[in-house]
């Protein structure tokens, strides 16, 4: 019969841990700024695709409208100084 090992076996390194981005050491108004920023360029890339899926008749006009929405959802607390800084 063969003797069996039972010593455990050591990782090599421990794997990080996660990290959400509430933790990590930026600013809040770097991340308010790069989050109302990327909701202004989605919203304006999503109205030209669900503009052209519309058009085309392409079959997947309710994800296009879905996402289109979500961005306006991101953006819906910036809103009213959007618009004054826009209009």
């Amino acid at each position: 019969m063969e003797a069996v090992r039972t010593e455990q076996v050591q990782p090599e390194a421990q794997a990080p841990e996660w990290r959400s981005i509430d933790d990590q050491r930026t600013p809040p108004v770097v991340r308010n700024c790069s989050a109302e920023c990327g909701a202004l360029v989605c919203l304006g890339d999503l109205i030209h695709v669900f503009a052209l899926n519309v058009t085309y008749d392409v079959p997947v006009k309710l994800l296009s409208f879905h996402l289109l929405l979500l961005s306006l959802f991101v953006l819906a607390p910036d809103l009213k100084r959007l618009a004054d800084f826009f209009f």
